[in-house]
Order: C-alpha cells, then structure tokens, then sequence
C-alpha cells in the first residue's frame, strides 16, 4: 500500500504502522487512531516523509494494545528514524529534560529578578516603617519621663 492509500486504513480503533522506503528497509514505526492527520503531521516535520514508498499497517481496537504492539515492534525491530530505539534514549531524554528545566529556570529568574528586587525594597521600607512606628512613641516617652525626673529634681 502506498502512501496514498491511507483512506482505507481507518475504519476506527487504533493503527499501528510501518513506513518503509524503496529499498524495503524499515524507516518508522508509530501508532495512531487517525493514520491520515497523523501522515499530514510527518509530511510537515519528518526527515523520513519524502523516502517513503510503503505502508503497512496493523489495526487494534483498544490503544493499550496498539501501545504495547508499537514498543515491541519497536524493540525488535529496531526503525532508523524511531528515536525511541536508541540504546541511550533514556539518557537523552533525561538531558533534554535538564535542558529544558534549566532554560525555564533562567527565563523565570530573568523574569522575576525585578520583581523581586521591587518587593525587597517594599519589605525593607515596611520593616523601617514599622520600627519608626515602634521606636517614635518610646522615645517619646523617655523623653517625657526624662523632663519629670528634671522637673523633679529641680524641685
């Protein structure tokens, strides 16, 4: 079947597909409920779209099934496009994931640095506020009992 037969590939349920090239070699293997959008999506972002001259495909009725039968078939059978057959897939997920989390903790820090150098000084100003609020009036008060032991003593 090429790859302008994928009309009759959904009757519903679940696919799981093959995508290989002239030669015969195995170029991707995926799963989709809807084999067409999802070929339109690899036409806008694959490498592989333009080197494929076959599609087979294997239908399942539940995506659990389709799941567990794209991962195997995956394992086994080991596509030159699937980055999910790669032995060190996990370490480079783990990588890109730290990349990511790193590049968001920059733009959150460069985001909120401002603000939080605006709140500092709001927080600094409303300490120095409120211990000219506590300090005025007691110094008020030495200062008035200061003036009753003068005017005491003067007695």
């Amino acid at each position: 079947m090429n790859r302008f037969d994928l009309a009759a590939m959904n009757p519903g349920g679940w696919f799981v597909y093959r995508a290989r090239d002239s030669a015969g070699r195995l170029l991707y293997i995926g799963y989709s409920r809807d084999i067409q959008a999802r070929f339109r999506g690899h036409a806008n972002t694959a490498p592989w779209y333009p080197e494929i001259d076959d599609i087979s495909a294997d239908w399942y009725s539940v995506k659990y099934e389709a799941v567990t039968a794209e991962t195997a078939a995956i394992r086994a059978e080991r596509p030159i496009w699937n980055w999910a057959s790669s032995p060190d897939r996990h370490a480079r997920l783990q990588l890109e994931a730290t990349r990511i989390d790193e590049a968001r903790r920059s733009e959150l820090a460069t985001r909120r640095a401002p603000e939080a150098a605006r709140r500092k000084k709001l927080d600094q100003q409303a300490r120095a506020s409120w211990r000219q609020s506590q300090i005025v009036p007691v110094l008020a008060r030495w200062a008035e009992m200061d003036a009753r032991a003068a005017a005491a003593l003067a007695l």
